[in-house]
């Protein structure tokens, strides 16, 4: 077990160990890219054919970015959900959008404070949240040579939104299925090191 364990670290191990108590069957990858602008969620959750950004805010973190990640994740996952320690949970309730939820974490637990409510993502988004290499099967190319932006482009135009939904989650339970299978032999012995079996190489390819 490490020595030092960041607080940011804690309640990530926390949480996950949470819904993995809570919701039989859940699949979760740590430090997931996203869209278009190619950052990271804390934690990317698939439960029941949905998505979930979970967002970590320990003690020691800031909130200064919460509002434009929570505007983010709502253009691409089915829910947001935040997890924020006891310090920050009024800021976080008070930037936080209609349709995210907020549990505070405290040595007492974990509580929800506003309930889960549905995102409306986008195609455009969730499209830039899958890699190319998976895409390329739903693309019919013939001899053209592509880059990943006509790629994209063929998508948009030639699939609904709702079809986009499922190659994304599709692509996700590609990515992450395995690691996780693999974090879930280890989880019961509670070593922080195991956190980085959900974090390795999760980020989306280049084209």
């Amino acid at each position: 077990m490490s020595l030092q364990v960041r607080p940011a670290d804690r309640i990530k191990m926390s949480v996950i160990e949470w819904l993995i108590q809570r919701c039989p069957g859940i699949i979760i990858g740590s430090e997931v890219m996203y869209g278009t602008s190619q950052r990271m969620v804390d934690l990317l959750a698939l439960y029941e054919g949905c998505t979930y950004a979970i967002e970590i805010k320990s003690e020691r973190d800031s909130t200064r970015r919460l509002s434009s990640q929570l505007s983010e994740y709502a253009l691409i996952f089915d829910y947001t959900i935040v997890f924020a320690h006891s310090k920050h949970i009024s800021k976080v309730i008070s930037l936080s959008r209609s349709k995210v939820a907020v549990f505070e974490v405290s040595d007492d637990g974990i509580v929800l404070k506003i309930p889960l409510k549905k995102n409306r993502p986008v195609k455009r988004e969730m499209a830039y949240s899958i890699s190319t290499s998976f895409l390329k099967k739903y693309v019919s190319l013939g001899k053209d040579r592509c880059t990943s932006s006509d790629i994209r482009a063929r998508l948009l135009r030639g699939y609904t939104k709702d079809a986009i939904r499922q190659m994304l989650y599709d692509f996700l339970e590609w990515r992450l299925t395995d690691r996780f299978n693999l974090y879930m032999k280890e989880w019961r012995e509670k070593s922080y090191d195991d956190l980085s079996l959900l974090s390795a190489q999760l980020k989306l390819m280049p084209i």
